[in-house]
């Protein structure tokens, strides 16, 4: 034998000794049933060398928190062989969304490893829940909502572990238990550990407001019944709240009588919200003597009356009623009713 062959043997002796198993994990498809997790997974081995110590780890992840680990072992793969396997785990650990699933030989190094592992989302019955949760909600600087309309940013996170694929965000005003507006906004999907800024607009009723105290309440739940809610107690935010007085008030004003004996008055609007069509009497002497047709007044108008039916005396007692059927809610009842003594100009 030729010292020149000697030599290159010995050069190749280490590669020889050191050639390893090129291994793929081509394909995992998992599934479920009666509390154990079966995953149908199709490995090859690209050679050079028999996989002699295969295993496969499979891994559970709610998010990015690990909820178990398993390592099952498996047969020897020889050089350029693709066979499928079917993996068993019973599951006992809390739910969980996200199965990592890595093949390796225990003994032998692999120069490919980026084509050992595959992750892969699950949606296991029984194991279908999420937690959404209401990280902040931003309001008006004064805690006052004032205006026709008002903004709220909400911050909103799903806790995991599995992805919602519908929720609804919601916002509700009430007084005394009654509902007084109210704002929905639907939402599309939501993975595990995404969190959103969202922009509510609500728009405030304009009229029918009669006390400034409100309670201002923002819910975030999920329309995916596919997936249950595991905590109920992050998800609403409810604060007491100010809005601003939005109720009309009639008042009348404005008593003239002019040289001829012709009277004339107005019925004005002094609230924060429009008036709807009302009855205005009037008084002469203390008796009825007309009813007016008042139409509906917006804030700070005014409609202006006149009766020459009779000639209005000096010294007769005027009365105007304004709503004189009670038919308007208002602000204040006290001021529907001016009296007043005719002094002709």
């Amino acid at each position: 034998m030729s010292r020149a062959f000697l030599f290159l043997t010995f050069l190749l002796i280490p590669f020889i000794a050191h050639a390893t198993a090129d291994l793929e994990l081509q394909q995992v498809t998992p599934g479920i049933e009666q509390g154990v997790l079966h995953a149908a997974v199709s490995i090859s081995n690209h050679g050079p060398s028999v996989a002699e110590k295969l295993k496969c780890r499979l891994t559970l992840y709610s998010g990015e928190q690990i909820v178990d680990t398993i390592i099952i072992g498996l047969n020897p793969i020889a050089a350029e062989e693709t066979r499928n396997e079917d993996l068993q785990w019973k599951i006992t650990g809390p739910a969980a969304n996200v199965l990592v699933a890595e093949l390796f030989d225990e003994v032998e190094s692999d120069d490919h490893p980026a084509n050992n592992s595959s992750r892969v989302m699950l949606r296991f019955p029984g194991y279908s829940k999420a937690d959404l949760q209401l990280v902040d909600v931003a309001l008006p600087a004064t805690d006052r909502l004032e205006g026709r309309t008002a903004e709220f940013n909400v911050t909103i996170r799903n806790n995991g572990p599995e992805d919602v694929r519908s929720s609804s965000l919601k916002i509700n005003l009430t007084q005394f238990q009654k509902q007084i507006a109210y704002a929905e906004r639907k939402l599309g999907r939501l993975d595990p550990s995404d969190e959103k800024q969202i922009k509510m607009v609500l728009r405030l009723p304009g009229e029918n407001i009669p006390v400034e105290q409100a309670l201002l309440e923002v819910r975030f739940e999920t329309n995916d019944t596919t997936v249950e809610e595991s905590d109920s107690t992050n998800n609403v935010f409810t604060k007491p709240i100010l809005i601003s007085i939005r109720m009309p008030d009639l008042i009348p004003r404005s008593v003239k009588i002019n040289s001829r004996g012709v009277l004339s008055f107005s019925i004005a609007n002094v609230g924060t919200a429009v008036a709807k069509p009302t009855i205005t009497a009037l008084y002469l002497n203390g008796s009825l003597v007309r009813r007016y047709n008042t139409p509906e007044l917006g804030a700070g108008k005014e409609r202006q009356h006149l009766y020459g039916g009779t000639k209005v005396e000096t010294g007769a007692q005027v009365a105007i009623v304004a709503d004189f059927n009670a038919d308007l809610e208002e602000s204040s009842e006290e001021n529907n009713r001016l009296n007043y003594t005719a002094s002709q100009r």
